[in-house]
């Protein structure tokens, strides 16, 4: 009788290429997750941007005295961050147009605020847009 029976010791080359690519087929699935919750994540997180720039400017919209006019169209520029800035560090602008609400009252008025980024582009080359609506009394 011999010390070596005829036993399985190890996997065949056909297991072992199904484990492969059964191992591979899953982590192809995951890093394709993977890519869209960075995608959703940077978009919410641009969201959450504008909707604070935009909270920024009805704010000061609203908390003018009534000395102050607005004027119908006016353009707001912030950074990446949020801050606001000037035109030339600009990544987001905002263009405000407002116009007299009277299916209501005489004494509000409607603020379109219209964003759009990269700001560094030309006006039309602009691939996103998010526009906010607002309404407050006219002082």
């Amino acid at each position: 009788m011999s010390l070596w029976s005829n036993q399985k010791l190890g996997f065949s080359l056909v297991e072992i290429v199904m484990a492969l690519g059964l191992v591979s087929f899953c982590l192809v699935a995951l890093l394709g997750l993977f890519s869209l919750g960075i995608k959703t994540s940077k978009q919410s997180a641009e969201e959450t941007n504008l909707a604070a720039m935009s909270s920024e400017i009805i704010t000061e919209l609203r908390a003018r005295t009534s000395s102050t006019t607005i004027a119908l169209n006016q353009k707001y520029y912030f950074d990446n961050q949020g801050e606001r800035t000037n035109a030339i560090g600009a990544y987001y602008e905002c263009h405000l147009i407002t116009q007299t609400d009277t299916s209501f009252s005489a004494n509000l008025i409607r603020g379109t605020l219209t964003f759009t980024w990269p700001a560094h582009l030309a006006a039309g080359k602009r691939p996103n847009t998010n526009t906010f609506y607002s309404t407050f009394p006219h002082r």
